[in-house]
């Protein structure tokens, strides 16, 4: 086995996204019995839903590491750094170990590469390489997000302890089907026979599909808006803070360091999460061991404060759900001034109600387009904003230079949300902590 550097390893994984968005389990399930079935060896809590689910997994992570528990964090998509969709006990998997696991898994991918299956795509190869890096550190949990859908993505081949679906909305419809109902059928594929399911789904005809599939599963199924009544107490740019009631007891003035109304859902998720993980045996998982995680937590690139004078924000909201979550998050701020709105949005996406749920807080719009080849260009953007009756105030190629633009421009007392895609917020945030740990201006 060749050695290969974390540059040569990370170009060998990134290669694969030419071959696209492959559903299906087969691959997996042929690597991962040649690795020795490594998915066995772990208690995973799988999560999954249109959005939210990567900061449920963060705030239950938090507080299974608070509580003492070894834990492994599995997400996607990464905002700042390759190897933080790996991470044990808050700590990125280091660079050396992602190229040595690469580099050993190298020859069986390229022998399914060479079959009937087909290519390995970069997902998977992820994948892979964090259950089998997992399996290896001896860990007590690991919290796994689901990448896309549930039912065919790569991590559903664990048999978790516990899944939770945080909630369903329009993303990925050409893959998971174009209705809601279907769209649940595919995520509720991470509901297995006998498992308990927490679910955050409120709508009625994606509840009521997940509510079938889990009867049939035998899977216990707990509904958060059923089960609990969360209050929100206080949204700060320094986080929310919820009162909680349950058939566990009340958490009165839970405060989590994530910012934004919407987290208060998320909050609720994982906080039954936490306390029915209590119930089935982790008994180190208690109250305290919560509130100390939720505390602590930190998940970048969701209505994160980058700045403070002038105020900046990003926030990786990229379908309709997201956007109205970002929308009501900014409204609870209350009056901050003359809004630049920088928007760059993937060409996928359900454009015009989120341009509906945004454009109108913005006094400025500055339109961009992330660096990906799934990228909807900024002058299709810009002609988008303006067939909505806004005026673009500039059209930028590239997020840095968006961001520049909009920031230096900012009137007296102004401040400025970046959105639109993850990927567009991973860019500006890059290039916003550069700057400022230069302390320069953003130009």
């Amino acid at each position: 086995m060749a050695a290969l550097s974390f540059e040569a390893a990370e170009r060998y994984v990134l290669q694969r996204q030419r071959f696209g968005m492959r559903p299906g389990l087969g691959r997996m399930e042929v690597l991962l019995k040649r690795l020795g079935h490594p998915e066995r060896r772990l208690s995973v809590v799988h999560i999954a839903g249109t959005n939210g689910k990567g900061s449920t997994a963060a705030l239950l992570a938090a507080a299974l590491q608070a509580a003492g528990y070894r834990v492994g964090l599995y997400t996607s998509p990464y905002i700042v750094s390759f190897t933080e969709r790996i991470c044990i006990d808050g700590m990125q998997m280091p660079r050396d170990h992602f190229a040595a696991e690469v580099a050993s898994l190298q020859p069986l991918v390229e022998m399914i590469d060479a079959s009937a299956l087909g290519p390995m795509t970069t997902f998977e190869l992820i994948t892979a390489v964090a259950l089998d890096y997992f399996s290896k550190q001896h860990l007590d949990v690991v919290v796994l997000e689901v990448g896309l859908g549930g039912r065919l993505d790569a991590t559903n081949v664990v048999r978790p302890m516990l899944s939770i679906i945080t909630n369903i909305g329009h993303d990925h419809m050409d893959v998971l089907g174009p209705t809601l109902g279907q769209v649940a059928y595919e995520k509720a594929g991470v509901v297995k026979s006998g498992v308990p399911l927490i679910c955050g789904v409120e709508l009625d005809e994606p509840a009521r599909v997940i509510e079938a599939i889990a009867h049939r599963r035998h899977a216990s199924a707990y509904w958060v808006h059923r089960a609990y009544e969360a209050r929100m107490i206080e949204s700060t740019l320094q986080g929310t803070t919820v009162d909680l009631t349950s058939c566990f007891g009340a958490i009165d003035n839970l405060f989590a360091s994530l910012t934004g109304s919407y987290q208060v859902a998320n909050i609720a998720a994982a906080a039954f999460a936490v306390q029915l993980l209590e119930k089935e045996g982790l008994e180190r998982l208690n109250e305290d061991a919560l509130r100390h995680g939720f505390a602590q937590v930190q998940w970048p690139g969701r209505f994160e404060q980058l700045g403070t004078d002038p105020l900046v924000i990003v926030d990786g909201a990229h379908n309709p759900e997201g956007a109205m979550a970002l929308r009501t998050a900014i409204l609870s701020l209350g009056e901050k001034g003359p809004l630049t709105l920088v928007v760059g949005v993937l060409e996928d996406k359900m454009l015009s109600p989120m341009l509906d749920a945004l454009l109108p807080l913005a006094d400025w719009i500055v339109a961009t387009a992330p660096a990906s080849p799934r990228a909807l260009p900024a002058q299709q953007l810009a002609a988008a904003i303006r067939a909505k009756g806004q005026r673009v105030t500039a059209t930028c190629d590239r997020v840095e230079e968006a961001v520049a633009v909009a920031y230096n421009t900012l009137p007296a007392g102004g401040w400025m949300v970046v959105t639109g895609s993850l990927y567009t917020v991973a860019q500006a945030r890059r290039f916003c902590l550069s700057k400022m740990r230069k302390g320069s201006r953003m130009c």
